[in-house]
């Protein structure tokens, strides 16, 4: 009875640990699952950006800054799942993004839809909370730009990056604001027009690499509309014109007094 027992007790401690990890491995696979549909590389980019503009105005007020980026983190993700949910049928025609979770069938676009209206959702709220209405406002106008104009407009335009840079113009005025600035303040608009001008060759870098894919997908791209050398060349034109603007930015102040964390306050 005694080996018995033993036996039994083992089996159980053996059962138990195995539904642990089980249940570690689902919540790690809905997590990574749930970063690829956010693209958490893209949102954790512009979350950056975002704190670039909070620390711009106000470098002593960690708490807010914290509940103020992680706002801005879920309404980025939440706009590039949607985003996801907006293109996957195109995605699926692309080497590059037809293993993203929808198009590869890993989640269904009504999963999708759902998670990226929580995580918008959920930021907004935050950025709200934590930064105040101009903040809010700034945040749901990236996520309207983002996924209301400049998706649907790029499938019909090369040219579509240049309003759709304006999305990130936009979190690091979000930041600005959320730390109790006006994104009208000659310091924030000088920083977002840095972001807003690195955009586009950006984006057309990606579009000469992958030119390719992208007309696979039905994607009108720059390549292919003035020839892949001429194309080559205006993108360094705007890349010489992001440089410019980040040389500029210490008459704003941007690297000086104002950005130097604080110092001046």
């Amino acid at each position: 009875m005694g080996v018995q027992a033993v036996t039994g007790a083992v089996g159980a401690w053996s059962e138990e640990k195995a539904r642990e990890v089980s249940w570690a491995s689902r919540v790690r696979g809905t997590l990574g699952l749930l970063a690829e549909l956010s693209k958490a590389r893209i949102a954790v980019a512009s979350t950056l950006t975002a704190g670039a503009g909070f620390l711009l105005h106000d470098a002593s007020s960690p708490g807010a800054l914290f509940l103020v980026l992680l706002g801005v983190l879920l309404l980025a993700s939440g706009a590039c799942a949607l985003n996801e949910v907006q293109e996957w049928r195109l995605d699926a025609r692309m080497r590059r993004t037809a293993s993203r979770p929808v198009p590869s069938g890993r989640m269904t676009p009504r999963a999708a839809g759902l998670s990226a209206a929580a995580m918008v959702s959920g930021g907004l709220v935050l950025v709200l909370t934590a930064g105040g209405t101009e903040a809010a406002v700034l945040g749901v106008l990236a996520v309207l730009w983002y996924n209301g104009v400049y998706t649907p407009l790029k499938r019909f335009t090369a040219f579509a990056v240049v309003p759709g840079a304006f999305i990130g113009a936009l979190p690091p005025l979000v930041g600005y604001a959320g730390a109790g600035g006006s994104a009208l303040d000659p310091q924030a608009l000088a920083l977002a027009l840095f972001f807003f001008v690195w955009q586009i060759p950006h984006f057309w870098f990606l579009a000469l690499i992958y030119g390719e894919d992208y007309a696979a997908a039905g994607y009108p791209t720059l390549g292919a509309r003035m020839g892949t050398r001429n194309a080559a060349r205006f993108v360094f034109a705007w890349t010489s014109l992001a440089a410019l603007a980040a040389g500029l930015m210490p008459l704003f102040g941007v690297a000086a007094g104002g950005w130097a964390w604080g110092a001046g306050s």
